[in-house]
């Protein structure tokens, strides 16, 4: 129990740390990009981005995509009270922005699950 216990804070942690890098709030370094690229073709490349940190993360740590899913759900919660409380946004399209990087990852862990699943039953 207390493993798993453990296993919810650090991937709540986890999670909350790669969507502040991802797209920090009040500094985010994607328009750099934007301005170059197009705002479209930017949004792909950090959906992209995300969808493959999700991958990544169920292919290096062993946690169930329930789990994740819980887990990002309160970061999630607790990242926009505290973009709420602390910079008051004017626009409620950060709760989409961040819903939707939330939803990436998720994809992102349920084929770098099923990758490992796939080369684990190969394998065997």
């Amino acid at each position: 129990m207390t493993s798993r216990r453990l296993a919810f804070v650090v991937s709540t942690i986890g999670l909350f740390v790669i969507g502040y890098l991802l797209w920090p709030p009040g500094r985010v370094y994607w328009f750099l990009l934007a301005d170059v690229i197009g705002f479209t073709l930017t949004m792909m490349l950090l959906f992209s981005t995300a969808t493959v940190i999700g991958a990544i993360v169920t292919s290096l740590a062993d946690i169930s995509l329930g789990l994740l899913a819980f887990s990002g759900a309160v970061a999630y919660l607790v990242g926009m009270w505290l973009i709420e409380r602390t910079i008051a946004p004017s626009s409620p399209v950060y709760l989409l922005l961040y819903a939707g990087l939330l939803c990436c990852l998720l994809v992102g862990a349920a084929i770098g699950q099923a990758r490992a699943d796939h080369v684990a039953k190969t394998a065997s």
